[in-house]
């Protein structure tokens, strides 16, 4: 968490980590009923049922869908509960203090001690925790949280190398794109030329025949007709002998 990222291997270990608090925090509120305060301690510190200066424990595990609002609630918990178990500590301490003066000054005067106030009761089992019992810390981060936070020559250098590749890159860059820029500015103006619009080639021109010359039909030539000759000798002869046979003149044959 040091990158400000969490891992899945590191919520893993914050989700076991609230779990113990929360089984910490849960053997107290369980045991409360059983925590008695003498007289004079519950009257210093104003608590005369522990149980109920506790209150009901309400709180449920942390999971990966809740670690989130476990987090910003568990300091409200183990801040009340933290602040009324020091004031019973101090509160005893003070009075076992005081026992230890009445009673050093009891002896010195011979006196009879009075009658004892009735003792506190707490309870025969609860969790304890030692101080070389505590949870380790964790003094080395994973190579990637020291690689964000340059922690060490080795990650410092290999977080160098990578920032100068990135930044050599963008450099590199800019200077390939402004380069022919900078090398057009200088050259001398080009004249405007026309536009000219790209055609197709045209295909090569197809000679064209010459046309057959009509001839003139040929000047016919007058013939002379000749008039019809008139009937010969002979000709007459054979008319004269259809006649007989047909009964028809020779006049009327002709006309249909």
């Amino acid at each position: 968490m040091a990158d400000g990222n969490v891992s899945k291997k590191e919520l893993k270990r914050l989700i076991a980590a609230s779990n113990d608090l929360h089984a910490g925090l849960a053997g107290i509120y369980a045991t409360a009923g059983e925590v008695r305060l003498d007289e004079r301690t519950a009257a210093r510190t104003d608590i005369h049922d522990f149980g109920a200066a506790l209150g009901p424990f309400s709180l449920v595990p942390a999971d990966q869908q809740n670690i989130g609002a476990w987090l910003n609630g568990i300091s409200g918990w183990t801040s009340a509960t933290i602040g009324l178990l020091n004031a019973c500590r101090n509160a005893a301490l003070q009075e076992l203090l005081l026992c230890e003066d009445e009673v050093a000054h009891m002896l010195s005067l011979g006196a009879a001690a009075p009658q004892a106030p009735a003792p506190a009761l707490i309870p025969a089992n609860y969790p304890r925790l030692m101080t070389t019992e505590s949870r380790p810390r964790q003094m080395k981060l994973r190579w990637w949280d020291r690689f964000q936070t340059a922690d060490g020559w080795i990650a410092a250098t290999a977080r160098t190398i990578v920032a100068l590749t990135v930044v050599g890159s963008v450099i590199a860059l800019g200077i390939v794109l402004t380069i022919p820029e900078a090398a057009r500015a200088f050259d001398p103006p080009l004249e405007p030329q026309p536009w000219r619009v790209d055609e197709p080639p045209l295909s090569p021109p197809v000679e064209q025949q010459p046309a057959p010359e009509t001839l003139a039909p040929p000047a016919l030539e007058a013939v002379p007709v000749e008039e019809p000759a008139g009937p010969s000798p002979d000709s007459e002869g054979l008319m004269e002998q259809v006649e007989p046979e047909t009964g028809i003149a020779p006049e009327e044959a002709t006309q249909p």
